[in-house]
């Protein structure tokens, strides 16, 4: 993480210089270590790299304000932004802490015989449950967080369906929801980035920012991805000389483009939002 602050500091500090060439190239470097996370089979490596994710993507939208970006390098930022597989790390993570935590359960001490007789059962209902449990996390990977929520999948409300005595996997099942929705923030961010060196790419090649990412779409050839809480193209506003991209975030509305009050209010209020204002 420190890596990436200190390149995305000099990426800002470029941009104020005017020398977009090496702020692009520090974006891109600071980018790469986060590729570097995406078949690590541990939890924490998967909230490292989205972590590193969102300070390289939010100094991004910094050196934006600063300078505008030809082309050529509003293609390579955006083909860098591609390569970072926020949800494949995110996969990765959950197989590898599913091993682990049957690993866990095996080497549990079973307690006296007289004990034992009451401990294997839970123990074991645990343990089939979490399988069962994880597995299921792994196959919804492709829903939207909109699906998730209509389905009752999303945050805390799934660890409320689960049999009161698998007690390890009613713990854990709320982090790996808190998971992904880190890395579906991250996901959006990284798209609405994305979103962004089209609309630099199209004002360089035209003359001024498109009506609308479709335009753009249309005449520079790059695929946005879409968001990943509703599922749909990110929202566009043009405003003034510059444009508002955003996701509607967890809260699953359309807050018009306004941001939270604070970061820990993004599930309750406010759209993951991206501004280039001049």
């Amino acid at each position: 993480r420190q890596l990436a602050r200190v390149l995305s500091s000099r990426a800002i500090v470029f941009a104020r210089q005017g020398n977009t060439e090496q702020a692009t190239r520090c974006i891109n470097l600071a980018l790469g270590p986060t590729r570097l996370l995406d078949s690590q089979p541990m939890l924490i490596s998967a909230l490292v790299g989205i972590a590193m994710n969102n300070i390289v993507v939010r100094s991004l939208e910094d050196v934006l304000q600063e300078r505008l970006f030809g082309d050529q390098e509003a293609e390579s930022v955006y083909r860098a932004l591609g390569r970072v597989n926020l949800r494949g790390m995110y996969v990765s993570a959950l197989k590898g802490e599913r091993a682990f935590g049957l690993s866990v359960r095996e080497s549990a001490p079973q307690g006296a015989p007289i004990a034992g007789l009451i401990w294997r059962p839970i123990h074991y209902l645990d343990g089939t449950v979490y399988l069962q449990q994880m597995q299921k996390t792994i196959d919804r990977i492709g829903l939207s967080y909109k699906q998730l929520a209509d389905s009752g999948f999303a945050g805390d409300s799934e660890a409320e369906t689960l049999p009161r005595l698998a007690y390890m996997t009613q713990i854990m099942v709320p982090v790996f929801s808190e998971a992904r929705l880190s890395m579906e923030a991250a996901s959006a961010e990284n798209a609405a980035g994305q979103a962004s060196m089209l609309c630099e790419a199209y004002r360089d090649q035209v003359g001024g920012y498109p009506a609308s990412l479709s335009e753009a779409e249309s005449k520079i050839g790059w695929k946005i991805p879409k968001d990943p809480f509703s599922g749909e193209p990110l929202k566009y506003q043009r405003k003034g000389d510059g444009y508002v991209i955003y996701s509607i975030g967890p809260n699953l509305k359309d807050d018009g483009g306004r941001q939270p009050k604070s970061s820990k209010d993004i599930s309750k209020e406010g759209d993951i939002v991206w501004r280039v204002l001049r």
